[in-house]
């Protein structure tokens, strides 16, 4: 709700919002002003596709951990098509999720003072009856993580959006990151963190929640690392409350990593 409201007052995204509305606006426009009804995803998809573009990459994926009731799922579905419509990348969306809600956590750093067991339980029929593309992988991620790439034909992960809120599943779901064949991401993966900006009850911080967990992931990998994404805000057309949210998985030992992208083919 707060963010709706912090919408309301600014005339760029209410500019935007009015874009994303009209069914014919080009794609490149839609871009350009955030016009998505989940813009930090579709910015995550875009970017990753035209990093993709730039190295000759045809095919990418994009994870969600913490699926929900299926929103942000079926978001990335709709991005990854028109990706593929105005780009020419395919596009694979994989969800991750318990099923059954949030779990019970007396661990201070999952924040258990703004998350209550079985808070975001999915109907998981549902959801599969309405995906059109999207695989949803259920159970605990510690265990779905280890066989992934193992299990699925997985292009190169390009987009990852963590939305687990505890700081010990975003643990857990780190594992991907750390995976021995760096072919499996490109060489800079966007990442969209959802529990470090929130209301004003939620407090985070670095000694909590995702925050730590990315903290702890950069103190033990030397050559991958977790980067926000410094100026954003101000490259944007319309403000965007997301900015602060938006991070990327560095590899540095990609062997695309060195290669020359700039600029970026256009939309």
């Amino acid at each position: 709700m707060w963010k709706a409201l912090k919408g309301l007052y600014s005339p760029g995204r209410a500019f935007s919002k009015l874009v994303s509305l009209v069914p014919f606006a080009p794609f490149w426009l839609k871009c350009a002003l955030d016009a998505f009804s989940r813009p930090a995803l579709a910015y995550g998809v875009v970017q990753a596709a035209l990093q993709a573009q730039a190295l000759g990459i045809n095919e990418i994926s994009a994870v969600e951990f913490g699926v929900g009731e299926g929103g942000g799922l079926l978001e990335l579905e709709s991005y990854g098509g028109q990706v593929t419509k105005n780009l020419g990348i395919e596009v694979r969306i994989f969800g991750f999720d318990l099923g059954t809600g949030l779990p019970i956590s007396a661990d201070y750093r999952d924040c258990p003072y703004i998350w209550q067991e079985g808070l975001y339980r999915m109907d998981i029929e549902a959801l599969r009856s309405r995906l059109k593309t999207a695989e949803l992988i259920i159970g605990d991620v510690k265990d779905t993580v280890n066989t992934f790439f193992e299990t699925y034909s997985v292009p190169p992960v390009g987009f990852i959006s963590f939305d687990l809120d505890f700081y010990s599943s975003t643990l857990s779901a780190f594992r991907m990151l750390e995976i021995d064949r760096l072919e499996a991401f490109l060489p800079r993966a966007f990442c969209y963190f959802d529990d470090v900006v929130g209301p004003d009850e939620a407090l985070h911080s670095e000694y909590t929640g995702e925050l730590l967990a990315i903290h702890e992931f950069n103190g033990k990998n030397r050559d991958r690392k977790i980067a926000k994404i410094h100026g954003l805000q101000g490259k944007r057309i319309a403000p965007c409350f997301w900015a602060d949210q938006m991070y990327v998985l560095h590899l540095f030992e990609h062997p695309y990593y060195s290669t020359y992208v700039y600029p970026y083919p256009h939309l």
